[in-house]
């Protein structure tokens, strides 16, 4: 009797546990049944979870980059590269130009920004680090200074001299008083520059417009040109040798030096017309 009750115990002891368990299941299931909406994908916890997971992924390789990239910077010091060649992966710049030579004057804003791009910030606006304002100048420039010509600059008179035998006494005669084969003149030149190849040197398109400034016994007083390329230095020195389009006088009718003058004639009859010669000018600006 003893032994069915011990057995009756057990059997109760059982049931417990069996309705303890039973109760501990229900308890998960329903647990189970009330996330199981969150898995859905149109849910804003499944939402959150899949953008959290594309983060790690970019993440991850953004790092995986940069430490590539960085292995391969401090390989490139070992081995001597130039830093055109091997880049800090943690060093940026940029050029902040007019992006061609022959602009107009203009500025060009360079902005340095940063974000904090790390999950959960709160601050995912740009903030400023760094403003500044490149200006560019205007590519026309303005100088004067001295040009020095090819083109020959006479004057002419009539003196009287020996009659030649077998006649006597004197004649007037058709002379050259002063003769010059290279002369400076005054000049004032228009630049455009094409190229700058650094904060020294440019080269240049130029024009000028020179005086040259003579008495009447030598055609008087003329407007020349010069074309050519130019060189400045600092911006503020010219250099430009070219092509000089000037005046050039000659006794007109016909006449030459030596000859003798017509009795009708009292004043040496002048032409002027323009040649082409060589022409080199310095000029300055201002700095």
């Amino acid at each position: 009797m003893l032994s069915k009750m011990n057995n009756v115990d057990d059997e109760v002891s059982k049931l417990t546990k069996t309705l303890n368990l039973l109760d501990w299941a229900i308890g998960e299931n329903q647990r189970v049944l009330g996330v199981i909406p969150d898995l859905e994908q149109a849910s804003s916890k499944y939402t959150d979870f899949q953008t959290a997971q594309e983060a790690l992924v970019a993440w991850q390789t953004r790092m995986s980059d940069l430490q590539k990239r960085w292995g391969d910077y401090q390989a490139g010091i070992k081995s001597g590269k130039s830093e055109e060649e091997n880049l800090d992966p943690f060093s940026l710049s940029t050029s902040a130009d007019c992006e061609f030579a022959f602009s107009r004057t203009k500025t060009t804003s360079v902005v340095l920004t940063r974000v904090d791009l790390m999950p959960g910030t709160t601050a995912t606006g740009p903030e400023t680090v760094l403003s500044l304002s490149v200006e560019c100048t205007s590519p026309f420039t303005v100088s004067a200074g001295v040009a020095f010509s090819t083109i020959g600059e006479h004057q002419f008179a009539i003196q009287p001299s020996l009659a030649t035998p077998p006649a006597t006494g004197t004649v007037n005669e058709f002379v050259a008083t002063e003769t010059s084969s290279f002369h400076p003149l005054p000049i004032a030149m228009i630049h455009a520059r094409l190229c700058e190849f650094n904060d020294e040197v440019a080269l240049h398109a130029s024009l000028g417009m020179a005086g040259n400034f003579q008495s009447q016994n030598a055609g008087g007083s003329s407007v020349e040109f010069l074309i050519g390329p130019s060189i400045s230095l600092f911006r503020t020195m010219f250099f430009t040798p070219g092509l000089h389009i000037g005046a050039k006088t000659s006794i007109a009718g016909g006449f030459s030096v030596g000859e003798m003058v017509p009795p009708n004639i009292t004043a040496v009859p002048l032409q002027k017309s323009y040649t082409l010669g060589f022409g080199f000018a310095v000029t300055f600006t201002k700095p």
